[in-house]
């Protein structure tokens, strides 16, 4: 990790589910480095917060981007001082649904390999791994939809990825 360097994180919301929080170095060439995580299950905010501190000492971070369905957690996290960004679920397009929006920028920050993943972020490697379609038809059209399983840590990487600043796209 180089002091130059601009650190983000990213938080998919959980409780039952994993919360998943992915911290994220974005190099000088605009490469995204996931070098540290958290994803635990039944984690009050307060805790949450505690884990955040632990692992973003000695780091100033310039934005962290969570999940805009749980605006009550964001609220609390403000309170513990750090600045939250609501992720905008939407691609900006009426030709693409927020889903498939969020699954192309990944993508293309794997194609143009341009994401790198630390070993230590053993789930978010599992979910990559593990990441599932099937078929859904709708109407006459045959369409693959992602499964809603093992994705809580790729959810807080893509709300991250589509948040980013435009000089990283």
């Amino acid at each position: 990790m180089q002091p130059e360097w601009t650190y983000y994180r990213s938080i998919d919301f959980g409780f039952v589910n994993p919360s998943a929080t992915l911290f994220v170095a974005v190099t000088d060439k605009g490469e995204l480095i996931v070098f540290d995580e958290i994803y635990l299950s039944g984690l009050k905010t307060p805790d949450l917060a505690n884990l955040i501190s632990q692992k973003s000492a000695g780091r100033v971070f310039t934005n962290t981007v969570a999940d805009s369905a749980q605006a009550s957690d964001i609220e609390e996290l403000k309170r513990y001082g750090y600045g939250i960004t609501p992720v905008q679920k939407t691609s900006g397009s009426a030709n693409e649904d927020w889903t498939t929006y969020r699954i192309r920028k990944v993508a293309e920050k794997l194609r143009n390999k341009t994401l790198k993943i630390f070993s230590n972020c053993q789930n978010l490697i599992f979910e990559f791994e593990n990441y599932r379609y099937h078929e859904v038809q709708k109407d006459r059209e045959i369409k693959e939809a992602p499964m809603k399983l093992n994705d809580h840590a790729l959810d807080a990487l893509s709300y991250l990825i589509v948040n980013l600043p435009e000089w990283i796209e």
